[in-house]
């Protein structure tokens, strides 16, 4: 496994452009960084090295559907 840094250097750009893209600007920053938490957490027990950048996009798209689902019951509860 390389070294975490080496991940989030390689796929960080492409991380924040997809998540800019599915939450909007004003929220993407905080999916990104949920992201790469959940990332650096799971990282440890990870056990294949061969698609990393398929694995983060994955938590990326699932921490943003995770703010639009939160965003939803936050629409819904005001109106």
């Amino acid at each position: 496994m390389p070294p975490f840094q080496k991940l989030l250097d390689a796929h960080a750009r492409d991380v924040h452009r997809f998540l800019v893209a599915t939450v909007g600007r004003s929220d993407a920053d905080d999916c990104y960084q949920d992201t790469w938490l959940a990332a650096l957490r799971a990282y440890p027990k990870l056990k294949d090295a061969a698609n990393l950048r398929s694995w983060v996009m994955t938590i990326a798209y699932r921490k943003a559907m995770d703010h639009v689902r939160r965003r939803r019951r936050t629409w819904s509860i005001a109106l």
